[in-house]
């Protein structure tokens, strides 16, 4: 039977991982010799469960800065991410069977119980997005109520015209 001191990072931060300044606040005691009983491992920077996931790292974590130089980003097909417009990567974890989608800068993530190429099928089509012909909008602008829905905004009649007129 083991006598470490038990302790959730989750309770004590709440969301993780937590900004590396915040996360030197931790006991160091507590973080070397006590037991994390929110899994077996944690990166001691940020606290992160997945230390070995580079991206799910805090971006001011020495482990996160040194592994985007290392391995920068690919281009991501599935553009850019609906919340924030940034860039999305996709990954998995194969102990769990499931795999994300998520922005490197905003919390947006979107996952599921299966392989990389279906979760991105699924994206694609919850996050459609709308290619539009400028001439043919051009000509069909009828009224002002007309609404045209991209990626959850809606973009009025006015909205068009201005962007065609600058």
């Amino acid at each position: 039977m083991s006598n470490k001191e038990q302790f959730s990072l989750k309770e004590i931060f709440g969301k993780l991982p937590v900004y590396p300044n915040e996360f030197k606040k931790l006991n160091p005691r507590l973080k070397w010799h006590g037991k994390c009983t929110d899994g077996d491992d944690f990166c001691s920077n940020c606290g992160t469960l997945t230390p070995d996931t580079p991206k799910d790292h805090h971006v001011e974590c020495a482990a996160y800065i040194a592994n985007m130089i290392s391995y920068p980003d690919p281009e991501c097909e599935l553009g850019g991410c609906p919340d924030c417009g940034d860039t999305l990567y996709t990954d998995s974890c194969s102990a769990s069977e499931q795999s994300w989608i998520a922005c490197g800068c905003c919390d947006f993530k979107f996952d599921g119980n299966c392989d990389e190429e279906t979760l991105e099928e699924r994206f694609k089509k919850k996050f459609k997005r709308i290619e539009f012909n400028q001439e043919a909008i051009k000509s069909d602008l009828k009224s002002k109520e007309t609404t045209i829905h991209y990626v959850g905004d809606i973009v009025t009649v006015d909205d068009i015209k201005q962007s065609f007129d600058s």
